[in-house]
């Protein structure tokens, strides 16, 4: 079973369809962690950015306690080092991904169900994110991911990453 770090990147206060379409997002790809019976879920921590708005958090935290899954299987906490014992970080752009995967040296997905591919043009960022992480654009693509995920691949990956050179 795994752990697992949910670090949206910010979200800004909005007018009431926009706060319901940022809600629900997260909330959607909460529940899907957290009821993905193919990568059974443990413990999953929900990181929000600092300065999303605190009554986003709350709707967030108060429709997962009516999904179909343990209420308490979703713990909100405030500082990455609270979840250095998970298994991986989901995210969409937070820069928590590289902090997660760097400081414990386990990987980090980038959840981008919106887009079909990216494109960084050989950058030096690119192979640093190539190395750290993975970029996943569709639910199913996250789920078989997920399955995968305590497999020590990426973990090597970033272990062969640290003892490089970054310029």
């Amino acid at each position: 079973m795994l752990e697992i770090v949910y670090s949206p990147s910010q979200r800004q206060e909005q007018d009431t369809i926009h706060a319901n379409c940022i809600c629900g997002y997260d909330i959607q790809v909460l529940e899907m962690l957290c009821c993905n019976k193919s990568a059974p879920v443990s413990k999953m921590f929900y990181l929000p950015h600092p300065k999303t708005p605190k009554s986003y958090n709350d709707i967030i935290l108060d429709a997962l306690k009516s999904a179909p899954h343990p209420a308490n299987t979703v713990e909100q906490i405030e500082q990455l080092s609270l979840a250095k014992n998970a298994d991986v970080l989901i995210t969409d752009t937070s820069n928590n991904a590289l902090a997660f995967s760097l400081a414990y040296q386990k990987p980090s997905i980038l959840f981008l169900p919106a887009f079909i591919q990216i494109d960084f043009n050989q950058e030096k960022y690119s192979e640093i994110l190539k190395a750290l992480t993975y970029i996943v654009f569709s639910f199913a693509k996250l789920e078989n991911i997920l399955q995968q995920i305590t497999n020590n691949d990426k973990k090597e990956e970033i272990k062969k990453f640290l003892q490089g050179e970054l310029l």
